[in-house]
């Protein structure tokens, strides 16, 4: 006797991918919040940016993109694009939170369990915005 019908799996793989995502989207706020801190009383991180800050250049000699002053707590730096932005981050969002720590300004990009922090120096921060 077959214990999982047609109709049964179907019904088990939606409520795995209902139940993956909620977790998801629920871990993934708590990370944000933690990362940035909170706003009293509010439910969102309290130190968001848009993700202009992370940008990519690009090589003016072959057109290339360069994340060379962005570093990233993975193996492999990803490249993503919002709204037609090209970024050194694994994200689908336009604000993202961030801290400063030793220096640095760090981001946490993308959603549980693929969180990436990308980070780059305050220095280079403030010269950008000369």
């Amino acid at each position: 006797m077959n214990v999982f019908s047609p109709k049964k799996l179907i019904a088990l793989i939606v409520i795995s991918y209902v139940g993956y995502y909620v977790v998801s989207e629920s871990i993934t706020k708590i990370k944000r919040i933690e990362f940035s801190g909170v706003v009293d009383g509010a439910n969102f991180p309290a130190k968001q940016i848009a993700v202009y800050d992370f940008a990519a250049k690009f090589n003016q000699n072959d057109g290339k993109i360069d994340c060379s002053h962005i570093d990233s707590n993975r193996a492999v730096k990803t490249v993503s694009i919002v709204n037609n932005v090209v970024v050194c981050c694994d994200t689908d969002e336009w604000l993202v939170p961030y801290r400063d720590v030793n220096g640095r300004r760090e981001y946490l990009c993308g959603k549980w369990p693929n969180l990436e922090v990308v980070s780059k120096s305050l220095e280079e921060e403030n010269l950008g915005k000369r």
